[in-house]
């Protein structure tokens, strides 16, 4: 009998040891876990500034839109820029024409900025399609009078079937209301 009962405190306590081993198992899992998703965390919490928002600047004409009207790039003498109740609305001829983009034909090009924001819109169809366009990426080239590149905007034009025409927005946090020209190109 007592070899028995020894054979018992000595199963309850291979059970015990073997219950502790799958207790510290699961913690060492679960520590490795929260280290893995606070890595993650940090990963993608950087808090760093970013200029102008998806735009690219190249030669300081955009500015920040907390920035004070007085230190919005100056329109004076620009003759294709007007100034409308607080909207700097843009007028370039050559920004106005139609703009071909692969497929994609954008029209009715309209350029405006206010508080150090811009928004473009645009009509956009594809008439030389026969069957659905996906949506694609594309680059927003800015340019100035002189032809010098001065900013560019990343953007995303929608899914277009044959004969349809849609509404295409961009915004950027910086005042493009200066460009001339814009060319658009696909990713």
């Amino acid at each position: 009998m007592k070899e028995q009962s020894k054979k018992t405190k000595s199963v309850k306590n291979n059970k015990a040891r073997l219950n502790i081993f799958y207790v510290v198992i699961a913690l060492i899992v679960i520590a490795i876990i929260a280290l893995i998703i606070l890595g993650v965390v940090k990963i993608f919490d950087k808090k760093e500034p970013i200029v102008g928002g998806n735009i690219e600047v190249l030669d300081g004409e955009s500015v920040n839109p907390d920035a004070n009207p007085e230190d919005m790039p100056s329109i004076a003498g620009n003759s294709n820029v007007n100034e409308i109740n607080g909207v700097r609305v843009n007028n370039s001829p050559a920004l106005k024409s139609d703009k071909k983009c692969g497929e994609y034909v954008f029209s009715n090009i309209s350029l405006e900025a206010a508080s150090g924001g811009t928004v473009m819109t645009a009509k956009v169809s594809a008439p030389s399609v026969n069957e659905k366009l996906s949506g694609k990426d594309i680059v927003i080239n800015f340019y100035n009078k002189e032809g010098k590149l001065i900013s560019i905007m990343n953007s995303y034009v929608g899914q277009i079937k044959p004969g349809e025409t849609i509404e295409f927005r961009a915004e950027s946090t910086s005042d493009l209301a200066n460009a001339y020209d814009i060319k658009i190109e696909i990713k």
